[in-house]
């Protein structure tokens, strides 16, 4: 299974979240967004958790696709 960063890219859009703001938002740094955005970093624990905070709704295996 592989991060889903496009639904990742449609949810911040649609909460009007830039990176440096969803990061905030997460409790992470700007630079995990960013890494994990462009596919040089796949999400860890902190960076999952910070999801959930955010979007509480999502369980976190729908940030992957199959």
């Amino acid at each position: 299974m592989q991060f889903n960063r496009v639904k990742l890219e449609a949810m911040m859009a649609q909460a009007g979240y830039t990176t440096p703001a969803l990061a905030r938002a997460m409790g992470v740094h700007r630079t995990t967004v960013y890494l994990v955005l462009t596919g040089q970093r796949e999400p860890g624990v902190e960076f999952l958790q910070g999801l959930s905070r955010v979007w509480p709704d999502v369980a976190w295996e729908d940030w992957y696709a199959d």
